[in-house]
Order: structure tokens, then C-alpha cells, then sequence
């Protein structure tokens, strides 16, 4: 028998009106640069993941119904799948903007360091043992 908590349509409601304010949250986080917030939500959004789960009868019980109560659940769902992807699209550009950057950061430590000048046995590497290496920065 299917517990009457879970199968409660507001339970339904409840818990993807609780997962939209949460990636809007995110989305702002993200938005505003917000490292700390972003990495504070997501216990909540593992937290989220399992009540939806928990309401997933109630949820397939509300989209069985008829009448406004059903069409307004699906489009939360609807707007759920939206902010779930938009949340998705801006993690990663994030992380690859990130990677971006710390790809710069190594570049210009490799430039402004020793690395190049001497070998692995600490005698200085000579232009000739290195054909076509210059330490002239030539980026700019």
C-alpha cells in the first residue's frame, strides 16, 4: 500500500515548488559569482533530489488527474526541466571558464619561471640544445 504522505497531490506540489526556488537561487548564485553559495546549495539539492523522489507517486497521481490542479503541476514541471537545464548550461560554462583560467594561470608561471632555462641535472639549457626556443614572450 502506497503511503498516504507520498501520495498526497501537495506533497507533489510542495516539493517542486521547493526544487524551483532552489535553482532559481542557484541561478542567481551563479549569476552574482557566488562560489560560497553555490557550493552551500548542494547538499540541499541532494536533499531536494530525494523528496522528489519520496513525492514521485504523488506526482505521477497529480498528472494522472484532471482539471487545473494537473495542468498547473505540469507546467512547474515544465519550468523545473527549464531551470534544471538553464542551472546545467551555466555549471559548466562556469567550470570550463574556470579551467580557462587556470590554464592562463599555469601558462604565465611557466613563462615567468626557471622552467626552460635548466636541465634536469641543473646545467643551464643552451638555445642550441633547444631549437626554436626563445624566452621572449612574444603573446603580447
Amino acid at each position: 500500500m502506497t503511503d498516504p504522505v507520498e501520495s498526497n497531490p501537495a506533497n507533489a506540489t510542495g516539493a517542486i515548488a521547493a526544487a524551483l526556488k532552489l535553482f532559481e537561487r542557484e541561478i542567481a548564485a551563479i549569476g552574482r559569482g557566488d562560489m560560497d553559495t553555490i557550493e552551500a546549495l548542494r547538499p540541499e539539492k541532494e536533499q531536494m533530489l530525494e523528496r522528489l523522489d519520496d513525492a514521485r507517486d504523488a506526482i505521477e497521481a497529480g498528472l494522472a488527474a484532471d482539471g487545473d490542479s494537473a495542468i498547473a503541476l505540469r507546467q512547474d514541471i515544465h519550468r523545473l526541466q527549464k531551470l534544471t537545464a538553464e542551472s546545467e548550461r551555466q555549471l559548466r560554462y562556469l567550470a570550463e571558464a574556470a579551467g580557462e583560467v587556470l590554464a592562463e594561470l599555469q601558462r604565465i608561471r611557466d613563462r615567468h619561471s626557471l622552467k626552460g632555462i635548466y636541465g634536469g641535472s641543473g646545467q643551464p639549457v643552451t638555445e642550441t640544445n633547444q631549437p626554436g626556443s626563445s624566452r621572449m614572450d612574444k603573446s603580447i
